[in-house]
């Protein structure tokens, strides 16, 4: 359910994932891509479940091993939906949904137009997630904040031509975000998110 309800309410990561579908059809995406995107937004980090939850727990830097580990997950996530014999550009946007706008990402080092749309704004959808919720090493960021952190990486980490639109529906539903916020807790696993910039807060 690309909504994410659950549990009688619509929690913070559906928002998210609202706002990355909407970005996508203000793009003028058509209905097929904005389909592909929805099944990839429910399956991107599937691989994460072959990282130690140790890792995914760690508040220290990663060494180059256990980062290694964790930027595994993305091609664990390919061979495990396998079996669903998912569409090859849903594959794709999987595949390079931790590549940085700037080339500095994984796991191929890609940049600018070369990253799959869907890649780059499911980029956008798990910072804003991450941010939004608490993690060991510090709780939620608020709103402002994480928008803002958001725009500052606009043209290194992340694509600023989507960065404006996505955050424009992020703006338009502040005040659900802000009611989901003051609730508890939406229970989800907490994860860990691809290598960041040092000025980044972005940690899921």
């Amino acid at each position: 359910d690309p909504t994410g309800t659950e549990r009688g309410g619509i929690y913070v990561a559906g928002v998210c994932q609202e706002i990355c579908l909407a970005t996508a059809r203000n793009l003028g995406l058509p209905e097929t891509e904005i389909r592909h995107l929805a099944f990839a937004l429910q399956y991107y980090d599937v691989g994460l479940g072959s990282v130690p939850p140790h890792l995914l727990n760690k508040a220290d830097v990663l060494t180059d091993a256990e980062r290694a580990l964790v930027e595994r997950h993305v091609q664990v996530g390919l061979v495990t939906l396998a079996p669903l014999q998912p569409p090859p550009k849903v594959r794709q946007i999987i595949l390079h949904h931790h590549e940085s706008y700037d080339g500095t990402g994984y796991p191929k080092g890609r940049a600018g137009e070369a990253i799959p749309l869907g890649s780059r704004l499911i980029a956008l959808t798990d910072s804003l997630r991450a941010l939004l919720q608490r993690r060991p090493w510090r709780p939620a960021v608020p709103l402002a904040d994480a928008l803002a952190e958001i725009q500052a990486l606009a043209g290194t980490r992340y694509c600023p031509r989507l960065a404006a639109v996505f955050l424009a529906e992020a703006e338009r539903r502040r005040t659900q975000i802000e009611e989901l916020r003051q609730r508890a807790d939406d229970g989800e696993d907490l994860k860990r998110p691809a290598p960041l910039h040092p000025v980044q807060l972005v940690r899921s």
